[in-house]
């Protein structure tokens, strides 16, 4: 009988041992998750949710990060850390939006999915997008830093607009990262080698068919902006951007372009006048 009590005097002492483990471990585990994050993934200008779910073009929020949430923490981190290495802070001061993980109408979370949501102006990020090429989250942050909420109607100039935040988000990538290359293994653009469309690409793209992908015309425009060295400074890139803060809403292409190169800062203005010239017809951008 003795015996039998020792036996489960110890198995209990054993169990509890384990529960307490157990629960060191946990909490050894959250501790590392959430090293150097706040508690709640809402702070430093970048908000990371979870629980978010995307119908077509309705992206709906679900609950914002806490830091022992699975994979939110990375994402909170890659986002603040390139944002601040890229100077990509909003001038209004709205923080930058991450859903991380979100799923889709048959609830299926996106692997690698990294774009900014079309309507929201949002990042868009699947459980795996953290360790994509830092390129890629560049560029999608400059989408998100150059958003401004409304777009032309028209087509023309609505591709027209598209194509000028692709030259940006592939130019300040490159230039951040020091690499013409921005993309993954799998699709790659080089700013050293681009389609070289010329005037005749962008007048086709303003036209609104759909027969010019904005990308190509976007990426001859920050080939052309990344061939000058100086041009890479952060001086330089910060205007870039500040070209962008002006909503636009020209249903013209070619008042948008023309009202795009006016609301440059003076400091850039005469470059990325001279930039947009080489790729547009005679007469689109005066002098």
């Amino acid at each position: 009988m003795v015996d039998r009590r020792l036996k489960i005097g110890a198995l209990a002492a054993l169990g509890a041992a384990l529960l307490v483990a157990a629960v060191v471990d946990r909490r050894r585990a959250r501790a590392a998750m959430c090293e150097g994050a706040p508690p709640v993934l809402d702070a430093d200008g970048v908000r990371v949710m979870v629980e978010s779910e995307i119908d077509g073009f309705v992206l709906r929020p679900g609950r914002v990060a806490r830091c022992d949430d699975p994979g939110a923490t990375p994402v909170w981190r890659k986002v603040r850390d390139l944002v601040r290495e890229a100077q990509l802070v909003r001038p209004d001061g709205r923080p930058v939006v991450a859903h991380h993980a979100p799923k889709t109408r048959r609830d299926l979370p996106l692997a690698t999915r990294l774009e900014v949501h079309v309507v929201s102006g949002e990042l868009v990020c699947g459980r795996d997008a953290v360790d994509t090429d830092a390129s890629v989250w560049i560029h999608e942050l400059t989408h998100a830093r150059v958003a401004t909420g409304t777009a032309p109607r028209a087509r023309g100039a609505h591709d027209v607009l598209r194509a000028l935040g692709e030259a940006a988000g592939d130019f300040v990538a490159a230039s951040v990262t020091g690499r013409a290359t921005i993309g993954s293994s799998l699709v790659v653009r080089d700013l050293s080698a681009p389609p070289r469309l010329g005037p005749e690409g962008f007048a086709a793209l303003s036209l609104g068919h759909g027969v010019v992908d904005p990308h190509a015309v976007g990426w001859d425009i920050a080939a052309a902006l990344y061939a000058a060295p100086e041009r890479r400074a952060p001086a330089f890139r910060a205007g870039l951007l500040r070209c962008f803060d002006a909503p636009r809403a020209e249903d013209d292409a070619v008042e948008l372009v023309r009202a795009f190169v006016a609301a440059c800062p003076p400091e850039v203005r005469g470059e990325v006048r001279g930039v947009v010239r080489q790729v547009t017809p005679e007469g689109v951008v005066p002098e």
